[in-house]
């Protein structure tokens, strides 16, 4: 079936839906959705097509499309329904992983001599075969060196006695990048010593191989068990010695594309450069050859020059003209802080003349009242002689000095 195509006239991939019309990816010619109960969603070439593509997508069972859908991304004609030619014969693989291995999904009768011509046209290649088919005469007895898994319609794959889940098989084969053949042969190693590791099992080894009585079983179990585990632990350190390896390898070959990348984008920038500098260089030479176009760059080139000067020359009148009134401004304001200072100057001096003029009215007379509590005090009035001392204290005079007292025409207390 063809589960994909493109939209009319376009190549944007689009998904059957009832009613569209579009066009085959294959061979370009128009194809019909068929969408109903009974059959899966698909596109179907009208009966008048010659499409030499049909043999390989329009009898696929739904059992083999799901299978191709499980690739991540799926890129018709990159990694699914994939055109290879070799030696002039042209085969379509199924699906290429993406560690390149090709893998083959078979549900109906395959005769061996196909099977063998296939296997020797792809060289690295995975055969996942319906399970009705295990019993086939041509998988009972598969190439030596190639892996062939069986799948019903369950989510098991199964080859040998080993099975794992088809999840896990789709991550591991299929979409890993990294996949080898040894991952499927550690698998198949953990599968063995898991179905192994029984009481039993090793109670039977322990008497096959020493049936005296010297050697406790729980003893040989124990010390087998032991080895197990160390065994265990082992693959376990060398499985994630490969997986820093490989991711090791991987960031390394990330680093080299990037590198190779931005060497590449370097280059192309360059080159665009050079492109863009000799078609630049190439229309000045054309122009340099016409007089016309020459006398026109010329007359532009003056006009230009004219006005670069008439403009320089405005600015510099701009310029000037601002520069002289800010000059005005600061000596206009230098003018008025010095009538302003001058003003609060003279008020000062008018200030301190009032000042002196009242105080020197005050001294006259505080001097008379004084005068007056100091003739008190002389007269033993105690309030008298403390408020003369408090007022001259406040004038700075010493009250005890005999020259103030006889000025003030009082004795010596």
């Amino acid at each position: 079936m063809l589960t994909i195509a493109y939209a009319t006239g376009t190549t944007t991939e689009i998904l059957p839906s009832k009613g569209i019309h579009a066009e085959c990816i294959y061979c370009g010619e128009e194809v019909i959705s068929k969408c109903g109960p009974i059959n899966e969603d698909h596109f179907a070439h009208i009966p008048s097509a010659e499409c030499d593509t049909r043999r390989f997508h329009d009898n696929k069972t739904l059992w083999h499309i799901r299978w191709q859908r499980t690739v991540d991304p799926l890129l018709p004609g990159v990694n699914i329904e994939v055109p290879i030619v070799i030696d002039g014969e042209l085969k379509r693989a199924d699906l290429i992983s993406k560690s390149n291995y090709i893998i083959e999904f078979q549900h109906s009768h395959l005769p061996i001599d196909e099977r063998i011509n296939r296997e020797k046209h792809y060289k690295n290649i995975i055969w996942v075969v319906h399970t009705d088919r295990r019993n086939s005469k041509t998988w009972k007895h598969p190439t030596f060196g190639v892996r062939t898994f069986f799948n019903g319609d369950d989510n098991v794959i199964r080859w040998g006695s080993f099975t794992i889940s088809k999840e896990r098989f789709i991550k591991t084969v299929i979409n890993n990048p990294h996949y080898e053949d040894s991952i499927i042969n550690t698998i198949e190693l953990r599968q063995r010593i898991h179905a192994n590791a029984t009481i039993e099992y090793y109670n039977r080894k322990s008497d096959e191989r020493n049936p005296t009585p010297y050697l406790i079983r729980s003893d040989y179990y124990a010390v087998l068990l032991y080895i197990i585990r160390e065994f265990s632990a082992v693959e376990k350190y060398h499985a994630k010695l490969e997986a820093d390896r490989l991711e090791a390898k991987r960031q390394a070959e990330e680093a080299a594309f990037i590198q190779a990348k931005q060497i590449r984008e370097a280059e192309y920038s360059r080159r665009m450069r050079i492109k863009e500098a000799t078609a630049a260089l190439l229309k000045e030479q054309r122009q340099m050859r016409d007089p016309a176009l020459l006398q026109a760059l010329l007359k532009s080139e003056r006009e230009i020059t004219d006005t670069y000067f008439i403009t320089e020359r405005n600015e510099w009148v701009q310029s000037t003209e601002q520069e002289l009134l800010s000059r005005n401004r600061v000596l206009y304001e230098a003018r008025l802080k010095l009538e302003h200072e001058r003003e609060l100057e003279i008020a000062k001096q008018i200030n301190t003349e009032i000042t002196i003029k009242h105080t020197h009215q005050l001294t006259k007379e505080t001097q008379e009242r004084i005068r007056i509590d100091l003739i008190r005090a002389n007269g033993k009035l105690e309030y008298a002689a403390e408020i003369a001392r408090k007022k001259l204290t406040q004038l700075g005079i010493d009250y005890n000095d005999e020259a103030t007292r006889a000025a003030y025409g009082v004795g010596t207390q």
